[in-house]
């Protein structure tokens, strides 16, 4: 019997589940190598390749403004995932460097739009092509199959991410 709520486990004499033999397991351990290393290695190689010394949180809000354009601080958040009070400074710092501008909102006098700076803009170009650069030499060696497989496959994850992303 199992109680209402409980997860539904295995019990101790049905055979272990055999997660190897799934097929979609097999894209679990080269996503998590794949994300860890975006987490912990990308930023650093962009700033390096650009030689734009930026963190990774100036980094993610120079390139949110490029791609979404001018938003709210609030918006900012939701995008990052982040509470606002921690985009909030870290937006402060992006000012201060002369990357983000932060002008009145026309719709509320109380809000205040973001929006890359001309220097901004120029610095997230620097990063986009050192991104651009490592991508495209981490696939460099593979055939040109292999590089358009895998470009149709990420193609299809990022959609199905966003999808996520928007629910």
């Amino acid at each position: 019997m199992t109680t209402p709520g409980a997860p539904n486990l295995p019990n101790a004499a049905a055979p272990p589940l055999d997660l190897a033999s799934d097929p979609t397991y097999g894209v679990v351990q080269p996503l998590s190598v794949i994300l860890r290393w975006a987490r912990h290695r990308v930023y650093e190689k962009m700033a390096q390749r650009s030689n734009v010394k930026l963190d990774r949180s100036a980094i993610n809000i120079l390139g949110v403004l490029k791609r979404q354009g001018p938003m709210r601080t609030s918006d900012l958040a939701d995008i990052l995932g982040l509470d606002r009070s921690t985009v909030s400074r870290q937006v402060a710092s992006a000012v201060s460097l002369g990357f983000v501008a932060r002008d009145g909102d026309v719709r509320d006098a109380r809000a205040a739009m973001l929006s890359l700076t001309e220097e901004g803009l120029a610095k997230q170009r620097k990063l986009n092509h050192a991104w651009s650069t490592i991508a495209m030499e981490l696939v460099a060696d593979w055939s040109e199959a292999d590089q358009r497989e895998i470009a149709r496959l990420l193609d299809k994850l990022s959609r199905r991410i966003e999808d996520d992303i928007r629910s």
